[in-house]
Formats: structure tokens, sequence, C-alpha cells
């Protein structure tokens, strides 16, 4: 094997020590442009507190410690001006950032080359808070911090990204104005239809507003994620207006059909994936010269079913839904919709992790393989958040089509079931109770191979952060164009702006409970279901280039212990152990390790040799 260099460090984690000033703030920006991981320690200039260390065991071997800063130790200043967060059970958004108290001691270790490699953060009683292994710089001046090489070479190295809100409220405030004017325009063109002499003709601007409206929303991220799929690069300009135009000629040419919108998106993606994307793959033959068509064309057919495929299924929920209530079975589409789009939005992410397992990380061991592109960037991201999105905005139109047409309350034990049932999937406890059941009908190693989380699933609780409010703006925009259309009359009439009373009260409890349920998730005010030895055993085994391997693994083929996450080096409490194996003792020669895989998961980031697995507090044995 050979040894860890300095840009498999570099692709790890940039550790900045200085003290926030304008070359630290550089550099930062540069390696979170980069999408690279990130941690700063606050610290002064000719810091006391700060030493180095030329320690036997880090100039012999290549090691590699990750033990990141707990919650409660907070964010640094410099950090929150980066969007840096605290981390939460599961995962951590923006870089990492930590400043030094009075009590603190910081000790930076130099690697195997020479450079520094690792960052030890103690308290005054010497317990170590923080450690951490990769590209150290010290006090970068402004040269350094504009030159200096941050990228990482390493693409599953990346951190998986997130949305920001600034971006998501952008999206809303446009989806709401276009929605608004859309609708506003059909009521005037229906109204003026409805008093021609030629009412049967055929309505040409029905397709023609939802040619627009798939033209300005769906087609965009389709043909993006569909593109790099396919070709392993993203679409440019022209591809977008290549499948624009085709979607568009495919649902002006349906317009006889008098087709309802939702199918119109189903033709309008289809449109746009026949024709966009074999011209883009025939412009791109040159960037990928050792592309393959079969694995791209296989990994693309899953991105369609697990898109187009999820939209058409949870269509046919609400669909069942209706019929049930239309029906007179209340009772039965109480329970059915629920537990069917929760049934199927979890069926979806299983679909993600294994469709992404046969196709592409299979096909990726190889950096130089078959499929190329970084397909966690969109595509993969767009089939997790399709599951998301597409279940609650069943949720949302189920419910909404039933009071509008029956009015009355039924809608109230559905939508607190469905706020319960989100509440106990996002914290765990759903997963929880299926694996304690499943242990008592078929053993534990068992239960915990099939329920239980792995990173596909922690990074759906993430997304639904954001993928859940764009479902409202739809029916926001819908009432406010009857309002401004028909103007203000009494519930009464069939012109009400939300229809009934009833729909109105539906919209606002849930668009106050998404609120209630994301604050509670995101800060943690109830009891998340902790993680403990059952799932450190499950994922023993794994493959850290897998985004499905939730917990990085280490690699110490010569120590004799049978424990390969060390749990020997913790405390009871948790906490790392000041009286942990001497890594002289524990770590064989370099030249004795495999290649040590890489890790993209959303728990810590990589496994070389060494790793330090802290649990925290509260642990169970699962």
């Amino acid at each position: 094997m050979a040894a860890v260099d300095d840009q498999r460090f570099k692709d790890h984690c940039l550790i900045i020590v200085g003290n926030g000033g304008k070359a630290d703030e550089v550099l930062a920006k540069r390696r979170l442009e980069a999408g690279g991981r990130l941690a700063h320690f606050l610290t002064q200039t000719d810091d006391p507190r700060v030493t180095f260390s030329a320690s036997a065991d880090c100039l012999d071997y290549d090691i590699f410690t990750w033990q990141p800063p707990k919650r409660g130790m907070g964010i640094s200043s410099f950090a929150r001006k980066l969007q840096g967060k605290p981390r939460t059970f599961w995962t951590k958004t923006g870089p990492d950032g930590i400043e030094l108290s009075e009590n603190h001691h910081l000790t930076i270790r130099y690697g195997i080359s020479g450079k520094p490699r690792h960052v030890t953060l103690t308290d005054e009683t010497g317990t170590i808070l923080v450690e951490m292994s990769g590209h150290v710089v010290v006090d970068a001046d402004v040269l350094i911090a504009e030159t200096l090489q941050v990228e990482v070479h390493n693409t599953e190295l990346n951190a998986f990204g997130t949305f920001s809100w600034r971006f998501v409220r952008l999206a809303l405030l446009f989806q709401l104005l276009w929605q608004i004017a859309k609708f506003s325009l059909s009521i005037n063109f229906e109204l003026r239809a409805a008093q021609t002499e030629d009412s049967g003709g055929v309505p040409w601007f029905r397709n023609l507003l939802a040619a627009l409206n798939w033209g300005l929303t769906g087609n965009i991220i389709c043909c993006e994620m569909t593109s790099l799929a396919f070709a392993g690069t993203r679409a440019t300009i022209n591809t977008h207006a290549v499948g624009s135009l085709a979607a568009t000629v495919a649902i002006m040419a349906v317009s006889p059909l008098q087709l309802s919108e939702f199918v119109l998106c189903v033709v309008g993606c289809m449109a746009m994936i026949v024709v966009s994307l074999p011209v883009h793959y025939y412009n791109t033959i040159g960037v990928n010269p050792n592309r393959r068509l079969l694995p791209h064309l296989l990994w693309t057919i899953a991105q369609i079913t697990g898109t187009v495929g999820c939209f058409l299924l949870f269509g046919l929920i609400a669909q069942v839904y209706a019929t049930l209530l239309a029906n007179g079975q209340s009772l039965a589409a109480t329970f059915f919709l629920p537990f069917g789009t929760a049934s199927c939005e979890t069926g979806m992410v299983i679909f993600t992790r294994l469709v992404y397992n046969r196709f592409v990380h299979s096909n990726k061991i190889d950096p130089e393989g078959p499929l190329v592109g970084d397909q966690l960037y969109i595509p993969a991201a767009c089939l997790i958040m399709s599951a998301h999105a597409f279940a609650e905005g069943c949720r949302l139109t189920a419910t909404l089509s039933g009071v509008i047409q029956s009015g009355g309350w039924n809608w109230i034990p559905t939508s607190v079931l469905s706020l319960a049932l989100n509440f106990s999937a996002r914290l765990g406890w759903s997963r929880f109770m299926l694996i304690q059941l499943s242990k008592k009908l078929c053993g534990g190693p068992k239960a915990m191979a099939i329920f239980a989380p792995t990173g596909w699933s922690k990074f759906h609780d993430e997304l639904k952060i954001y993928a859940g409010y764009f479902r409202f703006t739809a029916i926001i925009s819908l009432f406010v164009a009857r309002l401004v259309s028909y103007g203000a009359v009494q519930a009464e009439d069939p012109k009400f702006p939300s229809f009934n009373f009833s729909a109105l009260w539906v919209l606002i409890f849930l668009l106050v409970g998404e609120v209630i349920e994301d604050e509670v998730v995101t800060r943690e005010l109830l009891p998340v279901n902790p993680a403990g030895p059952g799932l450190l055993k499950v994922n023993a085994n794994g493959d850290n280039a897998d985004p499905a391997q939730l917990i990085s693994l280490e690699h110490l083929p010569n120590v004799q212990q049978g424990d390969p996450w060390r749990m020997f080096e913790l405390e009871k409490s948790g906490k790392l152990s000041t009286k942990r194996t001497s890594t002289l003792e524990s770590l064989p020669s370099v030249a004795d390790l495999p290649t040590p895989v890489q890790s993209i998961t959303s728990a810590a980031t990589t496994c070389v040799p060494q790793k330090v697995v802290s649990l925290g507090s509260s642990e169970t044995d699962a």
C-alpha cells in the first residue's frame, strides 16, 4: 500500500488553525466552494495554548484519527459566518468551528511526511475533546489562502451537499408568483371560453399553460438529473433548450386528448428524455472517452423509475384515498393515506440504495471505470428528494381534495396520524420498533441487516427539511388566484377562495405542522433513537465508499482484539478513555495494510488505518 499522501489527507479534511482573519476566511470559503470538509480552530497570534509535537507513532506510521467536536461544544463565531451549525445526533451542516477557551490545549502533530497532519484538543485534565487528521494549515497568510490547492480529487470524499435556505426561499417565492399568475390566467381563460359560443372546442390554453409550467419548474431538474446520469456530465444550456422545446411540442400535440396536468407532466418529461439525452450523450463523447453506454443507460432507467415512477405511484395512492372517501369508507381512508404514503416513501429510499449499489457503486470502484461523473451530486439526491416531496404532496392534495368535495372535519385524524408517524420516523423510533420486533422473530443480526439505518435513510431525513415546503405554494397560489378572480365572497359560495372553511384549515394545520415538525427534529427537542453496538456490528464489514455505509470503518488487520470499533477505548459514559492502547502497540506496519477504502457517509468522514469512534453519552444495544 502506498502511504497516505498529502492529497488524501487534504481530501479528507482541511484543518485551519488561526485567528479567523481575512486569510482564514478566504481559505475557508475556497475550501467550501470546492465541496470539501473543513474544520477551523479559532486561536490567537502566537497562542501559548497551541503546541507542536513530533511523536514517534505519527512519524513512523500513517495514522488517521477522527473524533470531531460534540454538539455541546457549540460553534465558533468564525464558523457561524460560514453557515456552520453544531452537529446533531447523525449529521453535520457546514464546517466545524471551535474557539479555544482558557483551559484548552491544542496539540498539532507532524505526520510521516514531516508536515502537520493531526490535531488533538484537550482540557485541563488531559481529557481528549477533539482529535482529527487532515491537511493542517497554521496561521495562513493571504498568499497561502489564495494559492493553496483546496480541491477534493476523490469525488467520493466530497461531503454530501444540502440546500441553502436562502435559495430555497427564492425558489419558493418564484414558484408562488408564477403559480398565482398561472392559476389567474387559467381562471380567466376558462371564464372567457364558457362565455363564447364555441365552448365545445379544444381549450388550447390549458396545454399551453401546462407546457409553460413544466418548462419553468420540473423540466429543469429532470433535465439536470437525467443528463448527468446518462452522460456523466451536467446538462448545458443547449441541452435544456432542446429538452424544453421537445416537452412543449409533446404537451401541445396531445391537446385534443384533454389530459390532466398530472399526466401532461409525465408526457413532457418523457419527451425531454427521449430527445435531449441522446443529443447530450453525443455532444459529450469527447469529454468522457472511457464512458460506456450500457452502465449509464441502466442507471438512467433506474433514475426514471425512481422519479417518474414514484410520481405515478403516489398519484395512484391519492386516487385510492379519494375513492375510499367517495364510497363512505372514511375509517379505511384515515389509515390508508398516512400508512400508504409512509410505506411507499420508505420503499423508494430502499430502492435508491439498491439501484445505486447495483448500477453506480459497483461500477465506480475503479475511478476510471465505465460509469463516470459524480452521481451523488444531483441524480441520487433527486431520487431521495422525490420520495419525500411526492409523499408529502400526495398527503396534502389527497386530503385537500377530499375536504373540498365533502367538507367536514374527517381530515383531522388522518393529518394528526401523519404528523405522529413523521415524528416517529424522523427521530428514528419507527425503525427502532421494527428492529425490536424483528429481533424477536428472526434474531438481532437479521433484524439489523434489514432495518438498520443507512447513509441513504439519514440523507433522506436531512432533505425532508427542504423538500416539504414546495407543495404548499400551488395550494396557496390557487386560493390567492381565486380571491383575485372572484373577490371576497361568502363561505357558502362555490367561488369562496378556499372552496370552504374546512379546506382553509387543512392548509393552515399542515403548514404549521410542517414548521413545528422541522423545528423539533432539527433542534432535537424530543429524544432521538440512539445508536448502539448493534449498529456498529452491522457496519463492521461494510464498504466506506458505499453511501449506504452510515459509519466509517477502521482497518487494523494485525490487531488481535475482536472489536473492530475499539470499544475498549471508550469509558462507560461513551467518552474516549485516556487509558487507551498505545498506537505503537496496535498499529501494524503501513506495508502490511491493504489500501483503505474511502467514506462519504453523513457521519465521520473517512477510514484509514486508525479510527476513534465515540458514541456519545446515550447508547442502547440494538
